[in-house]
């Protein structure tokens, strides 16, 4: 069996990065999870995991514009406590 290289890590951590975001996405529409969804898009959740899952900024502020971010960035200073 051999070892994973450092290319084969990195890509291990884009696609979670990937997943968390999808998964954050998808959790919007339940109940109970959309406070916690809404907390990771306004936090550093979302920055962290879209920048290492290389996302350009423009990616992800279509990302926030298209779930509504202005108005979750209004509960950012609630949450973030």
């Amino acid at each position: 069996m051999s070892n994973p290289t450092s290319a084969d890590n990195r890509h291990g951590i884009v696609t979670l990065a990937e997943a968390i975001i999808l998964q954050s996405l998808e959790d919007l529409w339940s109940p109970e999870h959309r406070q916690e969804s809404e907390c990771f898009f306004c936090g550093e959740g979302f920055s962290i995991c879209s920048e290492i899952a290389g996302l350009q900024i423009k990616n992800s502020s279509g990302i926030l514009n298209l779930i509504g971010g202005t108005q979750i960035g209004k509960t950012d200073r609630k949450h973030s406590a």
